[in-house]
């Protein structure tokens, strides 16, 4: 048990030693400004798993639906709140795309080189944040034939977990204390 904890140290020396091996463009996951950021796509993660039920369910909210003499629909947003609500879909969209951009440069003690963390993302998360994202974001004018998609953001409910899981942590910690 000792040894780990020496080996531990001796991996963070490592790390505090050997800054120059990580590149200037790559940011670090552990650092204030990607905590917030992380944060805030968390928050857009509530909201969708929250507005998508919601929207697909009672599709008038979003979109006002036409049929054309040619039996093809047509989709508009009419409405003062069918407008606000597409901005927001386009603006988290917008946001989406960010951080699926960012994905491929924050790195985290596992991965700490570009093809390691390219790779890593490429063979987690990549595809569902694409099909979710890219094709609401490119077809913006007939956007809710693919609004649909956007059930694929949400396999990111586990990172909802990742807080549960240090409160659990720290609940067992105060819990062992006291015997």
């Amino acid at each position: 048990m000792i040894d780990d904890i020496n080996d531990d140290d001796d991996d963070e020396s490592q790390i505090i030693e050997n800054p120059s091996k990580i590149k200037w463009y790559l940011i670090d996951t552990e650092k204030n400004p990607c905590i917030v950021w992380n944060f805030f796509i968390t928050l857009l993660i509530i909201y969708n798993l929250v507005v998508f039920p919601y929207v697909v369910v009672f599709k008038e909210v979003y979109v006002t639906t036409t049929s054309n003499d040619d039996s093809t629909l047509s989709y508009s947003f009419v409405t003062k709140t069918q407008n606000i609500l597409y901005k927001i879909e386009l603006a988290i969209d917008i946001i989406q795309t960010i951080e699926i951009f960012l994905n491929f440069i924050k790195y985290s003690r596992a991965h700490k080189d570009f093809s390691s963390i390219s790779s890593s993302y490429l063979q987690g998360y990549f595809i569902f944040d694409f099909v979710g994202t890219i094709p609401c974001l490119l077809f913006y004018n007939e956007q809710w034939p693919f609004y649909w998609l956007k059930v694929f953001r949400f396999i990111h409910i586990f990172r909802l977990t990742i807080p549960l899981k240090y409160f659990m942590h720290w609940a067992l910690s105060k819990y062992s204390k006291k015997r």
